[in-house]
């Protein structure tokens, strides 16, 4: 029994302008996890990857208010997630009861993931 979780992000999977390589690292954390989670496929060992969305930590409580807005503006939920709501997410992909999730991505986007 073994989980691997990594964090990538969902600008990993959309882009935004001005973040080429951010974005583009992350899409390769998406691959990374896709691929890795194959390969251990039978070993009992997970590996899958998580795509927040803007999620208010103190870093996003730093940034200009206009920043934000327009991050929580392209969210359909209109806000950002929370630290407890990706906590509770991170738990469930790294439980015994996600034991058939693997090579998987999850999104946690608040409805703003395309796929």
């Amino acid at each position: 029994y073994g989980r691997i979780l990594l964090v990538a992000s969902l600008s990993g999977k959309i882009g935004n302008p001005g973040q080429s390589a951010y974005s583009s690292s992350k899409s390769a954390v998406i691959g990374l996890a896709q691929a890795v989670g194959k390969e251990y496929a039978e070993t009992g060992i997970t590996v899958n990857s998580l795509s927040p969305a803007t999620i208010y930590t103190q870093l996003v409580a730093n940034m200009h208010p206009r920043q934000v807005e327009y991050n929580t503006q392209r969210i359909p939920m209109k806000r950002c997630g929370t630290v407890e709501e990706a906590a509770s997410m991170v738990s469930f992909i790294v439980s015994r009861e996600a034991s058939f999730n693997t090579g998987f991505n999850f999104d946690l986007s608040g409805g703003r993931a395309p796929f």
